[in-house]
């Protein structure tokens, strides 16, 4: 009965709500099993992004974390469908001329990176259809947004990967920089950080799924930047 009623929250648009019915469970009335609630959180993901509903959905997320849930398959896809996210690029000059007249919003790219920054700071593991999307979301707006999407790739490793910070490849008199710790700060904040971007500059790891791995890099190179330039300098 309370996955009904949450359904009809969500439906209404009374999203507090819903979310209140979810939380409830963690506060000892506990009427739903584990993976009934964690369908509950995902429920409300789609929902909640899909009627722009951000700090709803930031909530939520926190809220999943928050207890104990790890996010699986059927979370991101959640997001994704709750978006309207695709983790391929178009190849159709149909498809290419329908995604172009759609300029994400900065709201929209924000959450993607609150997404990656909660998840680094759990050390989980970002499916690989979600940040995908992410990519070809940021080419398709271009600009910073395909910046910080390139920047993604450089900073992307695989769970069985060791990772490497940069400024060890720095020689010994070289100092490190100040490390970037939140890919939604970075975002906010560009413009105080762009005169100091360099190739010690250390960016927060983003813990990539090794299955489908065509498509990763497929989706990598929609945001690669020919020619080596730098990143952080203006275009």
């Amino acid at each position: 009965a309370i996955s009904v009623g949450l359904q009809a929250l969500c439906l209404d648009g009374r999203f507090d709500a819903a979310l209140e019915l979810i939380t409830e469970q963690r506060s000892g009335q506990k009427t739903l099993k584990g993976k009934q609630v964690m369908a509950g959180y995902n429920k409300l993901l789609e929902e909640g992004l899909h009627a722009g509903e951000y700090d709803i959905a930031r909530d939520t997320l926190s809220g999943l974390l928050g207890a104990g849930y790890i996010p699986s398959k059927i979370t991101f896809r959640a997001i994704m469908d709750g978006m309207g996210l695709v983790p391929d690029r178009p190849f159709t000059s149909a498809a290419m001329r329908k995604m172009s007249d759609s300029t994400p919003s900065d709201g929209k790219f924000e959450f993607l990176l609150f997404v990656l920054d909660s998840l680094e700071g759990r050390k989980l593991i970002v499916d690989s259809s979600f940040y995908s999307s992410i990519l070809v979301l940021g080419a398709q707006a271009g600009g910073l947004h395909k910046r910080i999407a390139s920047l993604l790739t450089r900073s992307r490793k695989s769970g069985k990967q060791k990772e490497i910070s940069v400024c060890e490849e720095e020689s010994p008199d070289e100092a490190c920089s100040t490390p970037i710790t939140s890919w939604e700060e970075f975002l906010q904040d560009y413009s105080s950080y762009k005169e100091n971007l360099g190739p010690s500059t250390v960016f927060p790891t983003v813990r990539v799924s090794t299955k489908d791995f065509g498509r990763v890099l497929a989706a990598e190179q929609g945001v690669a930047y020919r020619g080596g330039g730098r990143v952080g300098s203006r275009r």
